[in-house]
């Protein structure tokens, strides 16, 4: 309901919002990143906490970009798509798994430009 507010204050302010979907994600890279420094029994808690699967973490990431698109369009607001440009390749992916590396930021920025040209 924010988002949705948000974007109609800045459309009401004459301002045109564009939404970015996110990069994608790789939630065993992610989780060993995070969880490098904790023991085994902290490695366990957290898997528990995630319902016993680390996807839990991509599937919360999917479900916040579902959301965005699904915003985007419920808004007619429009959306660039930089999910599906980076797919899951490696060389787009920090070994944090979740940050969008060089590479990736220059095929962001590409997508960007194309959609505001």
């Amino acid at each position: 309901a924010t988002y949705i507010r948000i974007i109609e204050k800045l459309k009401d302010a004459q301002i045109t919002p564009i939404l970015l979907s996110l990069p994608p994600i790789d939630a065993q890279r992610y989780f060993d990143f995070f969880t490098c420094n904790l023991s085994t029994e902290g490695n366990r808690n957290i898997i528990e906490w995630l319902n016993g699967s680390i996807q839990t973490i991509k599937k919360g990431h999917d479900l916040y970009n579902d959301a965005v698109k699904s915003i985007a369009c419920s808004t007619k607001t429009k959306l660039i798509d930089i999910t599906q440009v980076l797919g899951i390749g490696q060389d787009y992916l920090c070994m944090d798994g979740i940050h969008p590396t060089s590479v990736a930021h220059s095929k962001i920025a590409e997508q960007i430009n194309l959609a505001l040209s």
